[in-house]
């Protein structure tokens, strides 16, 4: 049997780990975070050490945006004023 490790109080990536919640059906330690953004959610300890999860999926919406705005003056398809 694996040692238990506590997380509590950690950060990884945006998320900060507040305390464990139960275990999953496959009885891997599950784990409440608040993420920067100030959601919470509940993530498989093993997937947050892995930097498989790294927020609450901000961060994805974000590098989303970014990618989809190709010269930073147009936001939701209308244009700046600058770049008409």
């Amino acid at each position: 049997m694996s040692r238990f490790i506590d997380l509590t109080g950690q950060k990884f990536g945006r998320l900060t780990v507040l305390e464990r919640v139960n275990n999953c059906k496959y009885y891997k330690p599950h784990w409440l975070c608040r993420c920067d953004c100030n959601n919470k959610i509940i993530a498989c300890g093993s997937e947050i050490k892995r930097g498989n999860i790294k927020s609450c999926g901000c961060l994805r919406k974000e590098i989303i945006i970014k990618k989809s705005t190709k010269h930073g003056h147009s936001i939701r398809g209308k244009m700046s004023k600058e770049y008409i």
